[in-house]
């Protein structure tokens, strides 16, 4: 019940403005307005119009410590940060949300999730907002590596920051979510790891997954206001070279092949008018943890696009 409860806390945060990556050359040539509104095929996805009355009323008055750029690795001289948050004046442990921001794999821009994580933090949790390395820099896996890096960093220093080291959560949006089931399916996996903090456990309890990829090489099944097929797509450059020339890559870079009946609950969000990251790559997600019997779930938001205010109603 805590688990559920607190991955329910973390559905009614708000996510907006969510950058995966506009690029020209989009299947079908696609606007926002003649964009085609999706239909999820997943046998347990929960429907929500949530477009009317739109309210997120999650607040508190308690203040919030935010320490900006904590260096959590140095990659062969490259430093990766997080922005830690918790409430002022906490005295004991808290549970832990590790959160990965979207940015179709490249550079991100980790202040943009400091004002919607503080609201977080002050309802009683630890926030590490996490830098990944851009594909420019790291291809695949780096990115996944880097956020079990962070994860062990946490709890390396779980009593700096008032970490509750039983309590750990991952939740990521677009590519952050993507990296965030690779987290929650990979538990342990050496291949997809370093040997940073190796002392300590890349555990975590469940993954939040707000419309993340899946599946690369399904990616250009869908409409989509991009070509996901070109070399110098977000996949193409994660895994170093355009989808359909590179299948088997393509398919290790995809987590949703990673699902087995260790992989952990997930909570899952997705728009009906995603123009970026189809629908279907979270119906693929369903699909996975379905087979292997893994709890999961999945609400499909009416009207909602890549982000933007309807993840952050507290309806949902």
């Amino acid at each position: 019940m805590k688990n559920k409860a607190i991955i329910f806390i973390l559905s009614v945060l708000l996510v907006a403005g969510i950058v995966y990556a506009q690029q020209p050359g989009g299947q079908g040539q696609y606007t926002r307005e003649n964009f085609p509104t999706a239909t999820s095929s997943a046998a347990k996805v929960i429907s929500l119009d949530l477009k009317e009355n739109i309210t997120n009323t999650l607040g508190s008055d308690v203040e919030v410590e935010v320490l900006k750029n904590v260096v959590y690795v140095d990659r062969n001289g490259t430093n990766l940060h997080v922005h830690i948050l918790y409430p002022k004046g906490v005295s004991g442990v808290l549970p832990c949300i590790v959160y990965v921001p979207g940015s179709a794999w490249m550079k991100q821009n980790i202040d943009m999730g400091i004002p919607n994580m503080t609201r977080l933090a002050a309802n009683g949790f630890v926030v590490a907002i996490v830098e990944y390395r851009p594909s420019i820099i790291g291809k695949f896996p780096s990115q996944v590596q880097d956020a079990k890096t962070a994860i062990r960093f946490m709890r390396k220093n779980a009593g700096q920051y008032h970490v509750d080291i039983n309590n750990i959560f991952i939740w990521g949006d677009s590519s952050g979510g993507h990296t965030a089931l690779f987290v929650g399916f990979t538990q342990g996996n050496q291949e997809l790891d370093t040997d940073a903090y190796s002392d300590y456990s890349d555990k975590v309890n469940a993954v939040v997954n707000y419309f993340g990829p899946s599946e690369l090489a399904k990616m250009a099944d869908y409409p989509s206001m991009m070509n996901h097929s070109l070399a110098n797509a977000p996949e193409g450059l994660l895994i170093g070279g355009a989808v359909p020339e590179n299948p088997e890559t393509a398919r290790k870079a995809s987590p949703v092949y990673y699902a087995t009946s260790q992989a952990l609950p997930v909570f899952m969000a997705h728009g009906d008018r995603d123009i970026l990251v189809p629908l279907n790559q979270s119906d693929l997600v369903a699909e996975a943890l379905d087979k292997v019997g893994v709890h999961y779930e999945y609400y499909c938001l009416l009207g909602a696009g890549h982000g933007g205010v309807n993840f952050g109603q507290m309806k949902f």
